[in-house]
């Protein structure tokens, strides 16, 4: 006779496989938070990559120096940004559009243009498969924002304004979600120094007087000035 598995048995074997089977989904998910971060660190070396190239060929970071918006013609975007103040949607702080659309001079459409002899000029665009419109935040539409690679769900992303964020390619109201919160391009005045930010794997930005270590993950690249 065939002896078969006692209820105790099967209990344990039960036990083993449940045990067996939590620490490889943990590791699973440890391996995805390496892959994000792995991603994520790509992503933001691609965004200071193009900042950097910007400002080689114009001499500044977009919303510094002759570029800051309220020397800028942005009268173009009128029908883009609606009825909110432009320059308010163009020194938005996730707002990096001028690395997608060339900047015009007051009176001036052309005064941008490239120059090959002096190697000087806007010549973009600095990124192209990366262009995301941000909709909803702050009553601003048509922000040309950049996400990060940390997936938020369908969680409403707090940004550096305190506005929140939605996601989408498609210029339109549909509610299409997608994860990441927005890069931030911020400038240190105390020292002068610009950062790339990013909001990290909570999507919110860090309190300046957090104390709780594990909150604190934003992540911040040192751009210069």
């Amino acid at each position: 006779m065939k002896r078969a598995f006692t209820l105790l048995e099967l209990l344990v074997t039960i036990a083993l496989l449940a045990i067996v089977g939590g620490l490889v989904i943990s590791q699973i998910n440890l391996d995805e938070d390496g892959i994000f971060s792995n991603i994520n660190a790509y992503s933001m070396g691609q965004v200071r990559d193009a900042l950097l190239a910007f400002r080689r060929d114009m001499g500044y970071f977009p919303g510094q120096g002759p570029l800051a918006a309220d020397k800028l013609n942005l009268g173009d975007f009128s029908s883009e940004i609606g009825d909110v103040d432009p320059l308010l949607w163009a020194n938005e702080p996730t707002n990096l559009w001028q690395l997608f659309i060339k900047p015009t001079a007051n009176g001036s459409p052309n005064f941008w243009k490239y120059d090959p002899g002096s190697c000087r000029g806007w010549n973009g665009p600095y990124l192209n498969s990366n262009r995301l419109k941000l909709h909803g935040y702050d009553d601003f539409d048509n922000i040309y924002a950049i996400a990060d690679s940390f997936s938020v769900g369908f969680k409403e992303v707090n940004t550096q304004s305190g506005g929140t964020a939605y996601w989408s390619v498609e210029p339109d109201e549909q509610k299409k979600y997608y994860p990441g919160s927005p890069y931030i391009l911020e400038k240190d005045e105390s020292s002068g120094d610009y950062y790339l930010i990013s909001l990290g794997p909570d999507g919110e930005i860090d309190p300046i007087d957090e104390t709780d270590p594990e909150k604190m993950d934003d992540i911040k690249l040192l751009l210069g000035r």
